[in-house]
Parts: C-alpha cells; sequence; structure tokens
C-alpha cells in the first residue's frame, strides 16, 4: 500500500434512532466526539472522509474547511431497532462508496470509527506502506472475529467479498459485523489474495458507544495486549 493511494474514512452517526446496544446515544455528545477526532485525523496528510447516516445539521463540522475534508450527509431509512448498529456502519461505508469523490478515486481504505483517534496511527501506517495486501484488520476468536473499529483495505475487498455478507448483519441473530468482516476476509483468502494482521495493537482514544464507557488508556492495558498482535504475525509467517 501506498500513502498516496488511500484515504481515511470515519463513520458516523450523530444522532442515532433507537439502537441495539448503543448506550452513548447524546447527539451533542456524539457531535463533539466526531468534531475532535476530525480535526485531529486532518493533521495527517491524508484526505478525510466523514460519512455520517443521520443527517443532523451540524455547524460545528460544517464549520470544517479543508482541501483534504468531505462530508456526506444522509438519512438512513433502514430499520436498524432490532438488526443493530454493525449494520447501519456497513450501509454508511457503502454510501461513502458510492457517493465519496475522495473514496472513488484512492486504492486503499482506512476506515476507522468515527468518533475514535489513534495515538500510534503513524507507526500502524508507516509499516502497513511497506506491506502487500488486499486488507489488514485483526481476525481473532478462532478467527471468526475482526475488531472493526480499524481496517485498511483495497476498494475491491469492500466490492467484491464484504458485500456478500454485509446484507445478512444482523446483531439480535448473532451475526454482527464483526463476524461478517471475518467471513468476507476468509472468502478473499479462498481467492489467494492477501491478508494481514495489524502490525501492533492500536492505542485508541475515545468512548465506547455500545457501554459508553472511555477506552483503557494505552499505558494500562497489559503486556499480552500489547505483544499479542506482531506475535500473531510472527506465528502466521512461519
Amino acid at each position: 500500500m501506498k500513502p498516496v493511494e488511500s484515504c481515511l474514512l470515519l463513520t458516523g452517526s450523530i444522532k442515532p434512532k433507537d439502537v441495539f446496544s448503543l448506550k452513548r446515544s447524546d447527539p451533542s455528545v456524539r457531535e463533539n466526539d466526531y468534531y475532535n477526532a476530525i480535526i485531529r485525523w486532518l493533521k495527517y496528510n491524508i484526505p478525510v472522509v466523514f460519512c455520517e447516516n443521520s443527517d443532523y445539521d451540524s455547524a460545528k463540522i460544517k464549520s470544517i474547511s479543508s482541501p483534504n475534508f468531505e462530508y456526506l450527509q444522509y438519512e438512513e431509512h433502514e430499520d436498524l431497532s432490532e438488526k443493530g448498529k454493525g449494520l447501519g456502519e456497513y450501509l454508511i461505508m457503502k454510501y461513502a462508496h458510492e457517493h465519496s469523490q475522495i473514496v472513488k478515486r484512492t486504492s486503499f481504505v482506512i476506515k476507522i470509527t468515527g468518533r475514535l483517534y489513534i495515538r500510534n496511527f503513524r507507526k500502524i501506517l508507516a509499516i502497513a506502506e511497506q506491506l502487500d495486501f488486499d486488507v489488514m484488520a485483526p481476525l481473532e476468536n478462532n478467527l471468526k472475529w475482526t475488531d472493526s473499529r480499524l481496517i485498511i483495505y483495497h476498494r475491491e475487498f469492500f466490492d467484491r467479498y464484504f458485500t456478500l455478507y454485509a446484507n445478512q448483519i444482523n446483531d439480535s441473530s448473532g451475526l454482527p459485523f464483526e463476524r461478517a468482516l471475518a467471513f468476507a476476509i476468509h472468502a478473499l483468502l479462498a481467492d489467494n489474495k492477501k491478508w494481514e494482521m495489524l502490525p501492533c495493537y492500536p492505542k485508541y482514544q475515545g468512548y465506547s458507544g455500545t457501554h459508553n464507557i472511555r477506552y483503557t488508556p494505552f499505558y494500562k492495558l497489559s503486556f499480552l495486549k500489547w505483544f499479542r498482535f506482531p506475535l500473531l504475525r510472527y506465528l502466521i509467517r512461519l
């Protein structure tokens, strides 16, 4: 992956409707989360797309002026009250793929949950730029689960593989976004394409939308958390 081929896709929902398993739901709080994250991400020399699905009138985010920033808004009409926020996440990504001029002209998309910031992003990106892959994401829980907060993928992965499973996403019936994403990676591997683990554990900053609690500060993370990703990458290559 080359840096000139990539963009950041930040997914968001400022004013979510009744969604299964979502506790951080106050629109003013969420708007502030997104605004602060966008400002921090714009400090990188990478185009940033923020795609938001509640069509919330955010003067704060509209005030951001940068040639590297694209703000997409629409109103999601899919009923997510039972299927959950995972399906909403996919539909936001789908809308961005179909409507973002930045996404359309780049080969690789770095998808990040929009309210979060990653302190060691430069390190992750520097390593990713040296590798040849179609998707970079952690496969966990017996290879059946993918942490979706940070995914780096070629646009073909989304269009050709993830869409095969994404329309079946339903949190309440046991097929969350993270499992659908893992299934898509397995399908990609079956076609002899390339998957990579994240090179290290991302130092997330922000709050969990599901639990409305702050992510554990990086200096409080366990030794195992820090070293499991590099160890897994090493073992995969044996």
